[in-house]
């Protein structure tokens, strides 16, 4: 019986303890007083992705727990925030489990600028004497976190004041109005050569009384032209003049300096002369213009002295020149094949430069395979004159400036191929 009455007041006794364990830790629960949230309003600057990340603990400002509890932020939305306000709620949990809340904006600002890349380029003028680029020219991948709106230069339309050197400006801007700018160089260049227009009418000169007959480049040149308008008649200059007989052949009168040129190279002098037995002289006179942007046109003039008044006049190509540098001074230029000698294969061709047609002459020095073809400067075969056996002697074919379809070919430079048993020969041609 002891031991029962013993068990039950133990067993009371825990009881007891078990409730009042529980009735301690509800009081505790009871006491237990939640955080206060208090929110602040932010501005944030966009990050490379043109998003803002935001640590809870920036929204918060200054919530509390009464009981001095630690804390636990969180927002909702937990972004990435994008630009421009976005409201969020910062709750505010304690230990216990006991929560606040606040709302707040957050606003995400693009303060950033962009990264202007540019690059060099060149450019050329038209004939009207501009050119114009764009920003897409200049630009070499510039770019901003949250994107470009426009760009800008500061020059767009360039002329031939502009000829070289210049240095520009482009300019970004966002969309959010942030701005940034870099310098590069833009090369201004003419590659459109001048013109010049002369007569096409024949000077003739007669009678042949070895006195000179004087000219001025107004008795040649009609107009000049150039996409800059910065060249004028006046800019002309006499490179050479070229006589088809010599110096001082039989019956021309055995006079020298036949030719003259002067007043810096705009004027010339020739004297009215020819050789006796032969088909009159042929006086080639090449007229050059510099526009000054290394751009170069010629033009060839020709002046006559019949053997007799009213003969044809017969250009046999150059046996002299003299250059145009601005003195007296004469430079014999022989001409390439000289006369045709028998007994040895030779070759000449003539006028050159020349207009409407070129005449070819060669003589073999025995039977033989031959071929005479005409190319342009890269070398590619536009004309076959002949191809095939010819005999001993002279020969003479004629070229029109025209290709194997009979069209007319552009002025420029040609070379006239002969290949014979004895060698290759190959001479440069200029046609007007």
């Amino acid at each position: 019986m002891m031991k029962k009455i013993l068990f039950s007041v133990i067993l009371l006794i825990m009881l007891n303890s078990l409730v009042d364990q529980a009735i301690a830790q509800n009081n505790d629960n009871l006491l237990n007083l939640p955080p206060i949230a208090i929110c602040q309003d932010i501005f944030v600057s966009a990050n490379d992705s043109c998003v803002a990340i935001v640590d809870p603990i920036l929204v918060d400002s200054g919530s509390y727990d009464p009981d001095g509890d630690s804390l636990i932020f969180t927002l909702s939305p937990e972004g990435p925030y994008p630009i421009g306000i976005n409201e969020v709620m910062l709750t505010v949990t304690d230990t216990v489990g006991d929560y606040d809340q606040c709302t707040a904006s957050i606003t995400v600002v693009d303060d950033s600028i962009p990264t202007v890349l540019t690059q060099s380029v060149v450019i050329y003028l038209d004939s009207s004497g501009m050119a114009s680029i764009t920003p897409a020219n200049i630009n070499s991948g510039s770019f901003d976190n949250c994107g470009i709106d426009t760009m800008y230069l500061d020059v767009y339309d360039f002329s031939c004041e502009n000829i070289g050197y210049n240095m520009i400006t482009l300019s970004v801007t966002d969309f959010a109005g942030n701005s940034s700018s870099a310098s590069d160089s833009v090369t201004v260049m003419d590659t459109i050569p001048p013109h010049i227009t002369v007569t096409t009418d024949i000077a003739s000169l007669w009678p042949p009384n070895h006195k000179y007959e004087d000219f001025e480049l107004s008795d040649f040149v009609i107009s000049v032209w150039d996409n800059c308008p910065n060249v004028t008649e006046d800019d002309v200059d006499i490179t050479y003049a070229s006589s088809d007989e010599p110096e001082n052949g039989e019956g021309d009168g055995n006079t020298y300096d036949d030719i003259v040129i002067s007043n810096e190279c705009k004027n010339i002098s020739v004297r009215k002369e020819r050789q006796g037995g032969e088909n009159g002289r042929v006086y080639t006179i090449q007229f050059k213009l510099d526009d000054g942007n290394d751009q170069v046109d010629s033009a060839y003039c020709y002046v006559f002295v019949p053997h007799n008044p009213g003969s044809t006049t017969f250009d046999d190509g150059a046996a002299y020149k003299v250059n145009g540098d601005c003195s007296t001074t004469t430079a014999i230029f022989e001409n390439e094949g000289g006369n045709l000698k028998n007994g040895e294969t030779s070759f000449k061709f003539f006028p050159n430069p020349f207009l409407y047609f070129a005449k070819v002459e060669f003589y073999l020095s025995e039977k033989q395979d031959i071929e005479l073809e005409i190319y342009n400067v890269q070398g590619k075969l536009i004309k076959v004159l002949y191809k095939g056996i010819l005999s001993e002697g002279k020969h003479s074919y004629s070229w029109n400036g025209q290709n194997t379809n009979n069209q007319k070919l552009d002025k420029g430079i040609y070379f006239i191929r002969l290949i014979t048993n004895e060698k290759v020969f190959i001479k440069q041609i200029v046609k007007m």
